[in-house]
């Protein structure tokens, strides 16, 4: 009777202790599930933070070249308003005299500028005219300097081909 009960006993305790080691694989099994989880999402953000850089380099890279092409499309069209305008004029006079419109408007309001001063000399007595020759000289100098400097090109590079 003893070998019936032992044998119960130890099939019981064999069935148990397998069941625990059944019990102890799964949440083995479980813990490496959850590491190569932790693994993967560490792998997923690392490609998706090179995915992100990718991205943007991409974008810089494009407007790198929309600013070439912008800049060589802005050169065509000037290049091709000079030829246009070299084209409408045959006469080199015409451009001598063209040119010369800012430098005696200059010459204009430095010679105001000496008219307004002599004027206040001579008429020295009579400052409300004396006030007035001043602004509108002033106002005419500071028109041609403005104009004469101010509406130049800056960029003094000439036309290519």
């Amino acid at each position: 009777m003893e070998t019936v009960i032992g044998t119960i006993v130890s099939g019981i305790f064999g069935g148990g202790v397998g069941l625990l080691g059944t019990l102890i694989g799964r949440v083995f099994g479980w813990l490496e599930a959850k590491e190569k989880n932790k693994r993967l999402e560490v792998q997923n953000a690392h490609e998706l933070n090179l995915q992100k850089l990718q991205n943007d380099a991409a974008v810089q890279e494009r407007e790198q070249e929309y600013a070439i092409t912008s800049l060589d499309a802005d050169t065509q069209i000037r290049v091709g308003s000079y030829k246009h305008d070299m084209a409408l004029r045959p006469y080199k006079w015409v451009d001598s005299v063209r040119a010369l419109t800012r430098p005696v408007l200059t010459v204009v309001s430095i010679s105001l500028w000496g008219g307004v001063v002599y004027v206040g000399v001579v008429i020295f007595g009579d400052i409300e005219a004396y006030r007035d020759a001043l602004a509108q000289a002033n106002f005419l100098a500071t028109t041609a300097y403005t104009w004469w400097f101010g509406s130049r090109d800056n960029s003094r590079s000439s036309p290519t081909s």
